[in-house]
């Protein structure tokens, strides 16, 4: 049954759980069932159960301390269970509610001297509870200095594999989305978008890059030349192993049509002259690659031209002139056999075998100018990008515009004559150093034809007047006109005739007369008349004998 609580005290439930039965607090006094409210309970003895669970205890065992005066429980019916219940004071000044996590507090007495109410010690002062035991302090220990250990920064990881303990890592160059783990916090890569290289250029041109190749076969050491129709590119043949010349045809369809022409013929050459006899270009081999196309071929020196503008201009001895007359005979002869015309022939599509050169001077004075001469005259015929067979179809306009026939100047229709007028001009400019006909307009030009050459012949004039008769008047050639530059006709009557250019000593007169006559020959106006390549290697100023010719 349960007592009476006296009015003074309110209850305070014990921390036991609900509806377990009551368990031993190691750090209260056990107390032993009442039979009145108005007694103390008293200590009960332990059981081995009880010092047991001390043991085992994670708080430090201390001597239970007797109850307080006024601390008291009772044992009470709560929710059908019979409880331990503390009877608290309302009284704010009194000894507070016990813990039931920790002992009760001893009272302290004051020499014996009690005066009035006092405030009870708090039993979580440690310093006041006499069952305290402190351990004793240990003796100092001298210090001792200590080597700074390196301690790395976030992230900390361990040392790479290989270094000692403590031995920061080596320094290593900050490269892009990376930094050091061992002194700066780790960045995360950044992801960098690589642009495709290009391959060719807004043209079509393809970009030369040294040490790429052009199929496993060919690698690039560089480019010879670039012209309307693609590039020549220098590349070592791995197979053949020696350097050879490809053509690279723009990436564009109109060329790549063109370009079969040219395969066409030079295989119609390799085919007819497997030897080489003639000195026409030599072809290898023809593929595609990447869109263009590629036409391999024998790799040769400078062109004539390019020596003439690095030996500023000055014009070949006329030994070499006379080799190079018949080599380019010879050659235009044998593709006029094969009713091939050439269409483009000019000092750049004549190429020197061997560039090199001795510097010979000018005259016998001291401070002579010295000029470049060839040790070797042999040449080779090329470009045969425009050549076209007689019997196929004929474009309106053919050849570069100072090697130009008149008949194609004035729309009469051309043929193998035209590549006989183009060798004539050559061999003046080799004589000379200069073109012969600086020219871009046509009418200027035929007037620079007569300056040179003498007027037209009058059947001539009169057939071609039928194809341009603006370019005619009264009889004659309507030049100039009242629109013609001061500049252009200062131009045009500055031209000497043929046979004041083709001047020399006398000594050699033999020589600039044959030479003045063939040349005659082979600028002949009306192409009917005009010498053949084949009547041309007949001609006495082939006779000539090397002590004929000047130095």
């Amino acid at each position: 049954m349960a007592t009476v609580v006296p009015r003074l005290k309110k209850r305070r439930l014990s921390p036991d759980p609900a509806g377990a039965p009551p368990a031993m607090d190691p750090y209260l006094a056990p107390v032993a069932p009442c039979a009145s409210t108005s007694a103390l309970c008293a200590p009960a003895p332990l059981t081995p159960a009880d010092m047991q669970a001390r043991l085992f205890s994670y708080a430090p065992p201390v001597s239970p301390a007797p109850a307080a005066p006024g601390r008291a429980s009772v044992r009470e019916m709560i929710g059908g269970q019979e409880r331990q219940v503390y009877l608290v004071s309302d009284d704010e000044n009194d000894t507070p509610p016990a813990s039931p996590l920790r002992p009760l507090a001893a009272p302290v007495a004051t020499s014996g001297v009690t005066t009035g109410k006092r405030k009870s010690q708090q039993p979580w002062d440690d310093d006041a509870l006499p069952s305290k035991r402190r351990r004793p302090e240990p003796p100092p220990v001298p210090a001792v200095p200590e080597a700074p250990l390196l301690v790395p920064e976030y992230p900390a990881a361990p040392p790479p594999l290989g270094l000692p303990t403590y031995m920061a890592p080596p320094k290593t160059p900050q490269l892009s989305g990376y930094a050091d783990p061992w002194r700066t916090p780790f960045a995360p890569p950044v992801i960098q978008r690589v642009e495709p290289v290009p391959l060719d250029d807004k043209d079509g041109h393809i970009i030369v890059r040294e040490g790429d190749c052009i199929t496993p076969r060919y690698q690039i050491r560089g480019l010879l030349g670039q012209g309307t129709f693609g590039k020549v590119v220098q590349c070592y043949d791995r197979q053949l192993r020696r350097h050879v010349a490809i053509k690279v045809i723009r990436a564009v369809q109109k060329y790549r049509d063109a370009s079969q022409i040219e395969i066409r013929v030079l295989k119609c050459l390799r085919q007819n002259d497997p030897q080489n006899e003639f000195q026409c270009v030599q072809l290898i081999e023809t593929f595609d690659f990447r869109n263009h196309v590629c036409i391999v071929s024998d790799l040769l020196d400078r062109s004539v031209f390019d020596f003439l503008k690095d030996n500023k201009f000055q014009p070949f001895p006329c030994r070499d002139i006379w080799r190079f007359a018949k080599q380019l005979l010879t050659s235009v002869a044998f593709l006029h056999r094969l009713s091939l015309i050439h269409t483009d022939l000019k000092p750049e599509n004549v190429l020197l075998v061997d560039a090199s050169f001795d510097l010979v001077p000018t005259s016998r004075r001291a401070n002579a100018r010295k000029k470049r001469v060839l040790r070797n005259s042999e040449i080779r015929l090329i470009d045969f990008g425009s050549a076209t067979f007689n019997d196929e179809y004929h474009s309106g306009v053919v050849s570069t515009r100072h090697y130009r026939a008149p008949e194609i100047i004035l729309g009469m229709g051309w043929s193998f004559p035209c590549d006989v007028w183009s060798i004539g001009c050559i061999l003046v400019e080799f004589f000379t150093g200069e073109a012969l006909f600086q020219t871009h307009d046509n009418l200027e030009h035929l007037a620079m034809m007569e300056m040179v050459l003498g007027r037209l012949p009058d059947d001539y004039r009169r057939k071609a007047e039928t194809y341009k008769p603006e370019y005619f008047h009264s009889g004659r050639l309507d030049y100039p006109r009242p629109d013609t530059t001061k500049q252009s006709r200062r131009y045009v009557q500055s031209m000497k005739r043929l046979e004041d250019i083709i001047t020399g000593s006398s000594t050699y007169a033999a020589h600039y007369r044959a030479f003045v006559s063939l040349l005659h020959r082979l600028l002949e106006y009306d192409p009917a008349k005009r010498i053949t390549v084949q009547e041309a290697l007949q001609h006495p100023y082939f006779e000539l004998q090397p002590q004929d010719l000047p130095p």
